[in-house]
């Protein structure tokens, strides 16, 4: 493989260069690295880069994740990751502009942007501190970690999170049956007199649930993918669970 496709650079640093540069920000080491850039993304005080052109200063997950996926876990060429990864965006993108006023991009919102958020987070850390079990989560934690963690954060992760995250869950399931039932549009729907208004409530109500549908779909997909890399792990004795 050529060097210039290989996404690593090196750069020795002595304490004595450190010491004579002006750092006093993380940003400023991409200055003693001439491989490295740093800098912090539009409206966020964090800082992110990468390495000779790959990565970029987007701390959000985004690309890169989905796309090393597909590399790594099914030996796809970055050229076809990165298609197929930009091709379901634009997919799934289309329907929030086509369809905006229908109200596509808001359930969108909701059920991507404010349901999954709390729904997978409680998933997560139920995996990870009672089913992978705490003992061993909080050896990942804190063996080789620069700073010392409080042991306090162990039981706020074990505990508090859980409840935390249960009780705001278990109080929105109205809401979330009410946006599945579409209740707010059959109220429309019922008090209204206009056939003209009831066609394009039934029209916004049919968006709304193909949308539903089309996430769902697309979460079914992405699980199918993650069982696939499982299996082709497992076979090939790489599973680590």
């Amino acid at each position: 493989e050529a060097s210039q496709d290989v996404p690593i650079a090196i750069s020795a640093i002595s304490a004595a260069d450190l010491q004579r540069s002006p750092i006093n920000d993380v940003r400023a080491l991409a200055n003693l690295a001439p491989g490295l850039v740093l800098s912090n993304p539009a409206g966020f005080n964090a800082t992110g880069g990468g390495m000779r052109g790959t990565g970029t200063n987007i701390i959000l997950v985004t690309q890169d994740a989905p796309v090393s996926f597909l590399m790594d876990e099914f030996g796809w060429k970055r050229e076809r990751a990165a298609w197929a990864f930009g091709g379901t965006i634009l997919l799934l993108g289309l329907p929030t502009v086509l369809f905006f006023n229908e109200g596509v991009f808001d359930e969108y919102d909701y059920w991507a942007g404010t349901v999954s958020l709390v729904v997978f987070a409680l998933a997560e850390v139920i995996l990870f501190a009672w089913v992978f079990g705490m003992d061993k989560g909080w050896k990942e934690i804190t063996t080789g970690a620069d700073i010392r963690v409080p042991v306090f954060f162990r039981y706020v992760t074990q505990f508090v999170t859980p409840v935390i995250l249960g009780w705001v869950f278990f109080a929105s399931l109205p809401d979330i049956w009410s946006k599945i039932n579409n209740t707010e549009i059959k109220a429309k729907i019922a008090a209204s007199v206009d056939p003209a208004e009831i066609a394009k409530l039934n029209d916004q109500m049919a968006y709304l649930n193909g949308s539903r549908v089309f996430l769902l779909a697309l979460f079914i997909g992405i699980c199918m993918l993650v069982y696939k890399a499982y299996t082709k792990r497992k076979k090939e004795g790489r599973a680590t669970v």
